[in-house]
């Protein structure tokens, strides 16, 4: 029945809202496909785009860029090259005296061939240094004056290749005063003495590590141009059954793992990383810890101490790839003029 002065409703919709709801949904019905079809778009090499419900095979590994990969969905394999290592070139150096930064240093330096590099001691084995150091842990060393200091950073900005040879373990002071935490110890505790009453620092300790890292990292800021790790190793004389290496210690891993970490530390320094050979090594380590493979993996330059090692049985025992005028470096008394490979010249 009607109601008075009203039509009743049966839910009608006029046809101009019709149109506009059919208008809405084509619209997502379109906006829909196209999402769809996204991934079967192809572009020719001219630009044209057509759709492909074909899948694409992948291209080859070594021709497919990372970002398609990434588009795919997959996970992505980088491959990182590592930048090649500088070319070294032979290398003549001659050995200065520390108290030569006492004197006139400049007609010292003229008076060497033009173009001969130059080596200092830095730090020595009863843990004194040549210059006043800053670095925060060597309270209780004995240092160089200022003056010193001021002589070897004007000798560093002469118009010479740099070397610093810093005793790297062998260290009396710094071991005998704080031997818990960075020195080389005794099953009891108590420091431990080589055959000549030195103490050592311990490579695998934290402290060690960190102490030697300083002294290096200081060098590379002063201006050396490379850094001459002497007595990088475990001792060998003495009462070596003594030493408490701690435990699950390799010495050859810890020796490896502190030059890894070391070179980390320097990466920011455009600074060579070498090392003075002082005993015969195989590829078999020893207490020092010592292996060829170590020494020719882990450092630019090995300088090699003529009187204590056997050079033939060293040269024979590097591997082909190793080049021996560049990369060795006999330690002599009397220079070579004959000689195009590397040697250094020593006081």
């Amino acid at each position: 029945m009607a109601t008075r002065g009203y039509t009743s409703y049966h839910g009608r919709v006029s046809t101009g809202k019709k149109v506009t709801i059919a208008v809405l949904v084509l619209i997502l019905l379109a906006a829909c496909a196209y999402l769809f079809c996204q991934k079967y778009l192809v572009y020719d090499d001219s630009g044209h785009m057509s759709l492909s419900f074909v899948k694409k095979e992948a291209k080859p590994a070594d021709s497919e860029p990372a970002a398609d990969n990434a588009d795919a969905g997959g996970e992505v394999e980088l491959t990182r090259e590592e930048p090649a290592a500088p070319a070294l070139s032979a290398i003549t150096a001659n050995e200065l005296k520390s108290s030569v930064l006492d004197g006139d240093w400049a007609s010292v330096l003229n008076a060497l061939p033009q173009g001969n590099a130059v080596v200092l001691d830095t730090k020595l084995k009863d843990g004194s240094f040549l210059y006043l150091t800053t670095v925060p842990q060597a309270t209780d060393a004995k240092k160089g004056s200022a003056g010193v200091t001021q002589a070897l950073k004007n000798l560093l900005g002469a118009d010479r290749y740099s070397v610093a040879r810093i005793v790297c373990f062998a260290d009396s002071t710094y071991a005998s005063s704080n031997a818990a935490s960075a020195g080389l110890c005794r099953s009891t505790g108590a420091i431990w003495y080589d055959g000549s009453s030195s103490c050592w620092l311990d490579p695998a300790k934290q402290g060690a590590q960190d102490y030697v890292t300083a002294i290096c990292r200081e060098c590379a800021q002063l201006g050396f141009k490379e850094l001459l790790l002497d007595y990088c190793s475990y001792p060998t004389t003495g009462t070596t059954s003594q030493i408490s290496y701690g435990t699950g210690v390799e010495p050859a891993a810890a020796l490896t793992s502190f030059v890894k970490s070391l070179r980390e530390e320097l990466s920011s320094y455009d600074v060579k990383l070498s090392v003075v050979l002082r005993q015969n090594v195989t590829d078999t380590a020893d207490a020092s810890g010592l292996t060829v493979s170590f020494l020719t993996d882990s450092f630019d330059r090995i300088y090699v101490d003529t009187g204590t090692v056997d050079m033939t049985a060293l040269t024979a025992a590097l591997p082909s790839g190793f080049d021996r005028d560049t990369r060795l470096v006999p330690m002599v008394r009397t220079a070579s003029a004959a000689s195009t490979a590397s040697y250094m010249v020593i006081q």
